[in-house]
């Protein structure tokens, strides 16, 4: 085995050729084109508009029941105080 460089990162020593592996990945480059990139484009907006209309359809049957809850709310209490204006009458 070769003689070996180290590099010390406070209480970590790293090889150097681990440390040229790893500049090696963190300098990648990709180049894509036009199809391909107009292809990850529409799947990613098609996702994003999905969670849109997921988070719309959620929303809206959340205030329905609100607004059922309210309701029924309302027409018990009104037949609880018709009862009760009925008894003291």
């Amino acid at each position: 085995m070769g003689r070996e460089s180290f590099v010390n990162f406070g209480c970590m020593i790293i090889t150097s050729h681990f440390l040229l592996l790893c500049l090696h990945l963190f300098n990648q480059t990709a180049s894509l084109d036009d199809e391909t990139a107009d292809m990850f484009k529409r799947e990613l907006l098609s996702r994003i508009r999905m969670l849109e209309i997921i988070q719309l359809a959620l929303l809206s049957i959340g205030v329905i029941i609100f607004i059922l809850c309210l309701i029924i709310w309302c027409v018990l209490t009104r037949k609880d105080s018709i009862s009760n204006q009925a008894k003291f009458a």
